[in-house]
């Protein structure tokens, strides 16, 4: 049985893998991961806290997220601030544990590096980001940009997803990683430069590829999600469900604590968290900021 424990409570996602992995399915009775259990949760908000591990049927309640090593099998950082994942990864990657690292990754870009390379050093297997990349309607579009030769090459592309760049979790670097990492998955890791700018208090980033560009719209409402493949012959264009997507994060994980393979490169994390501060740069001084 692999034991996992949380560390942050504040985050809504805590409490959906506690669901996902703590209570058997309704209709079938039977769990989705036999072997995964959240059997520890650690917070810095003690009423939140307590109602992740009672909602989520969490066994154990930490006063220090350090004590977990040797009492879990692995871990789940969540923090809603990308700031804290740093500090509170290490210890974990330190005592050889896999990790979770959920979007952002981090909210600083040496932060990310020091992250990456510690895991590295460590041969220590890293998942999560944002599970929005799972997406069916993500992976249609990632076909059509890379593989569909009737689109007849990329010419540009499109995609809207919430985010703030004045959020108080660490602004764009909190609900950003969604877009980018949709963005690197259909388009690639090509990406050479942002310019940003914000109208109406929404953002807007255009990101340079050696032959085309992506724009991407962060609006702050929750209506719809959409992302458009403009080709030299078609455009392929997907409303973007996430209704599963946080099963399907999940589903990677379990996968890694049973391979001990880190299931994409942890320089797609680290990507992300440049690309970012490329947009929040560009947003501060104006114009094109080089990745």
């Amino acid at each position: 049985m692999y034991r996992i424990g949380l560390i942050g409570s504040d985050n809504s996602h805590g409490l959906g893998f506690a669901k996902l992995c703590n209570f058997p399915d309704e209709k079938t009775g039977e769990f989705l991961y036999p072997e995964m259990r959240i059997t520890a949760v650690y917070g810095h908000e003690k009423e939140r806290t307590e109602q992740v591990a009672r909602d989520g049927a969490i066994e154990k309640i930490y006063e220090r997220a350090e004590d977990m090593i040797g009492e879990v099998d692995s871990v789940m950082v969540i923090f809603r601030h990308g700031s804290k994942h740093l500090k509170y990864t290490l210890p974990f990657i330190e005592a050889g544990l896999p990790v979770w690292v959920d979007k952002p990754f981090t909210s600083d870009v040496k932060e990310a590096e020091e992250l990456a390379a510690a895991a590295k050093r460590k041969n220590i297997p890293i998942a999560g980001g944002s599970s929005v990349i799972f997406s069916p309607d993500v992976q249609t579009l990632a076909f059509a940009a890379q593989k569909d030769a009737s689109l007849g090459g990329v010419i540009a592309g499109y995609l809207n997803f919430p985010g703030d760049i004045r959020s108080e979790y660490d602004g764009i670097f909190f609900y950003g990683p969604h877009s980018v990492e949709m963005m690197l998955a259909i388009f690639g890791r090509g990406a050479l430069s942002v310019t940003s700018t914000v109208a109406n208090e929404k953002l807007v980033a255009v990101v340079r590829y050696p032959t085309f560009h992506v724009v991407l719209n962060f609006v702050q409402t929750y209506h719809r999600f959409d992302g458009i493949v403009y080709g030299e012959n078609k455009t392929v264009a997907r409303e973007i469900d996430t209704a599963a997507t946080q099963k399907l994060g999940l589903d990677e994980f379990y996968e890694m604590l049973k391979t001990k393979k880190s299931p994409r490169p942890v320089e797609d994390q680290v990507l992300s968290v440049k690309i970012l501060a490329a947009m929040e740069k560009s947003v501060k001084n104006g114009g094109e900021v080089f990745i």
